[in-house]
């Protein structure tokens, strides 16, 4: 799995995500502002972007059908680049993921959720795409692991792409282009419905 990550962009998002002063990482949900891949799709839907980023509790199901799909969601409305604004990820997608006593783990450092949104504010200066894709994941199936109380474990990948004004140091335009990758094992625990804790090992 890590044979996939040359070696320096990986240790550079490593050391970013495990230190907790520069930025976390996961997917993206395609919203529509930024430099993306797809720039005719961008065309199009430009007049109604800004309302559709807004409204982005809307993409979030009403139900969930099981603890994995509530800790993939949870996950990827963290930390998707671009992804709503800060404020409203805040007041109004993650009081419905996750629980008021959320604690989050990486590499053994811990974070409130104050410290991860801004964690994520400062994650989004520095890349211009976050995206999760999803591997795995190793659930009870006796009936032990429900919405109210469940662990879940998780195996993704992270893509990332840095944005430009942080190559400011002369590296060239074609390795501006280079996603960076970094493979993530997690452990999600859920209680009440929400997602309570994360143990994230990248």
């Amino acid at each position: 799995m890590s044979s996939s990550t040359p070696s320096t962009s990986t240790s550079a998002l490593h050391h970013a995500v495990s230190r907790g002063q520069e930025h976390h990482s996961s997917h993206s949900q395609e919203p529509h502002h930024h430099q993306h891949h797809g720039k005719p799709a961008s065309k199009r839907s430009s007049s109604s972007s800004t309302t559709k980023t807004t409204d982005r509790t809307d993409l979030l199901p009403t139900q969930f059908r099981d603890p994995i799909h509530l800790a993939e969601t949870a996950i990827t409305s963290l930390f998707t680049v671009p992804g709503p604004p800060i404020e409203h990820l805040q007041k109004e997608v993650l009081p419905r993921l996750y629980h008021e006593a959320y604690e989050h783990r990486v590499n053994c450092r811990e974070h409130g959720m104050k410290e991860m949104i801004e964690l994520i504010a400062r994650f989004r200066d520095k890349f211009s795409s976050v995206k999760i894709k999803f591997r795995s994941h190793l659930m009870d199936r006796d009936g032990t692991a429900t919405l109210h109380a469940a662990a879940v474990g998780l195996v993704y990948e992270i893509h990332v792409r840095l944005a430009r004004d942080s190559h400011s140091h002369g590296s060239s335009s074609s390795h501006e282009t280079e996603p960076i990758r970094a493979p993530v094992i997690s452990v999600v625990k859920i209680f009440e419905g929400k997602i309570a804790q994360v143990d994230m090992v990248v």
